[in-house]
């Protein structure tokens, strides 16, 4: 019983952190067009390969946080945020957690470049939940012409140089803590303790 309330202890503390961090990421900005470059993506992606499972547990509190009205996003908070096309990424960030979390908890080859492969696919979430709300939101909501050039160049070509950096670090930064504090096998020895 102490047992597991050690491990949600852990967890919670884990999770808090995680969205502190995301917050922290999305305070650092640079603002380059309608959507800034921030460090949302590697945070996400970092807590997401560290997390795994519980990493969307984390990512959907931050978003209800910023829907609720807490400056957390790039360019504040509110309700009225679902308006602001960079929302999708957010979206985007929530089912990549939790599609690439669980995919991780279930990955036997851990080597570098499979880690990476699972980010690159959390990325690739991340813009097709990204680049569709933004075009639903301008072409149903805000009833303003997108040019599928402006969408290519200022949703997606413009983050790709520090998105790749991204995935690479972030990898990177989890195979090194795996090594020191074996997260993979932690999480493979949780869910046996829980089956028996």
């Amino acid at each position: 019983m102490n047992e597991k309330i050690k491990l949600a202890t852990k967890d919670l503390a884990k999770i808090a952190l995680s969205i502190a961090l995301i917050v922290v990421g999305s305070l650092i900005k640079i603002p380059i067009g309608i959507v800034p470059i921030t460090l949302q993506m590697f945070m996400c992606f970092t807590i997401t390969l560290i997390l795994q499972k519980k990493a969307f547990i984390a990512i959907a509190i931050y978003i209800m946080m910023g829907l609720l009205g807490l400056p957390v996003f790039a360019s504040g908070g509110g309700f009225s945020y679902v308006l602001v096309p960079s929302f999708g990424y957010l979206i985007g960030f929530l089912f990549g957690s939790v599609i690439v979390g669980y995919s991780m908890s279930y990955l036997k080859d851990q080597k570098f470049i499979n880690v990476l492969l699972m980010v690159l696919l959390y990325e690739l979430i991340v813009y097709i939940f990204g680049l569709g709300y933004w075009t639903i939101l301008y072409k149903f909501i805000v009833n303003k012409e997108l040019l599928a050039s402006t969408l290519f160049v200022s949703g997606f070509l413009v983050f790709i140089p520090t998105d790749l950096f991204w995935c690479v670090l972030s990898s990177y930064i989890y195979k090194q803590l795996d090594k020191r504090m074996h997260i993979s096998t932690t999480y493979k020895m949780a869910e046996i303790k829980a089956e028996n």
